[in-house]
């Protein structure tokens, strides 16, 4: 249960040769419950992209001079 949603889900995995996943699929239920992940997931990449944002641009900004500073004292 997720926010007061039931989640019933099924992974469905398919292995090569080699022992390595080559698919990879979830199904999930009711459509309420799909909405939720959805959001949820959005939400995860947004904070994943913005991290990633934010690790190339402090260090331009730590040798920009008072910028730098400034994150120095939030440290």
């Amino acid at each position: 249960m997720i926010e007061g949603i039931t989640v019933n889900g099924v992974d469905m995995i398919t292995w090569g040769a080699d022992g390595r996943i080559t698919e990879f699929r979830v199904m999930i239920r009711p459509l309420k419950a799909i909405n939720l992940i959805h959001k949820i997931m959005k939400l995860e990449f947004q904070k994943q992209s913005a991290l990633k944002l934010v690790s190339r641009i402090i260090p331009e900004a730590k040798r920009s001079g008072i910028m730098g500073e400034m994150l120095e004292k939030i440290k």
